[in-house]
C-alpha cells in the first residue's frame, strides 16, 4: 500500500508525511467555493484538516463518496480538483495538483530508516527528470486490483482510527 502525496501548487514543494522523517509544513486544501482546510502534520493518506482530498473532489463534482472521487480521477474524464498550497490566501484555479513521485515518504534509502539528511536528499531535486520518465498508465486495467487494495486499506485504517476515538 502507498501514501498519497502531491506537490504544492504555489511553491512546488513535495508534501512530506509525518512518517517520512522530513519536516512537515502547513498545507492548505482549497475548494472552488473558497473553503480552506489546513494541515500542519500530514499523515500521508490524503486528509487535510480532517477533510479527505478525494471526498472533497467528489463533492466538487456533484458526487458523494471518496470512492466516487477516486473513480472519477481514474476515469479519464475532466473534473474539478481541490488545490493544495502553502499559502492560506489563494484563489482556487481549475488545475489538478501534480502528484509527488516520492509519495511524501520514499525520498531515498536513508529515509526508509526515518533519518532526515537534508544535505543528502531533497524531495524536490529531481522532479523534472521524473516527469519525463516512463510511468505506469493510470488507466491500465491490470492495476485495478492494486487501486482497490489501496482503497480498502485506507478505509480499514480510517475505521480503526474511528474505533480508537
Amino acid at each position: 500500500m502507498g501514501f498519497f502525496s502531491w506537490k504544492t501548487q504555489d511553491t512546488q514543494k513535495s508534501i512530506a508525511n509525518v512518517h517520512s522523517g522530513y519536516p512537515t509544513f502547513l498545507v492548505c486544501m482549497h475548494d472552488n467555493k473558497q473553503n480552506i482546510w489546513t494541515e500542519q502534520v500530514y499523515d500521508g493518506y490524503g486528509v487535510f484538516g480532517g477533510k479527505d482530498y478525494y471526498e472533497l473532489l467528489a463533492e466538487m463534482n456533484g458526487l458523494k463518496t471518496r470512492e466516487e472521487g477516486l473513480d472519477l480521477v481514474y476515469s479519464g474524464k475532466p473534473y474539478l480538483s481541490p488545490n493544495l498550497t502553502e499559502a492560506v490566501d489563494w484563489e482556487w484555479i481549475n488545475e489538478v495538483p501534480v502528484g509527488c513521485k516520492h509519495q511524501g515518504f520514499f525520498y531515498d534509502d536513508d529515509m526508509q530508516e526515518g533519518a532526515y539528511h537534508p544535505e543528502q536528499s531533497d524531495p524536490n531535486e529531481d522532479w523534472e527528470d521524473w516527469e519525463d520518465a516512463d510511468v505506469i498508465d493510470d488507466d491500465d486495467p491490470a492495476f485495478d486490483h492494486l487501486r482497490d487494495e489501496e482503497r480498502n486499506f485506507i478505509d480499514r485504517e480510517r475505521n480503526n482510527e474511528n474505533e480508537r476515538d
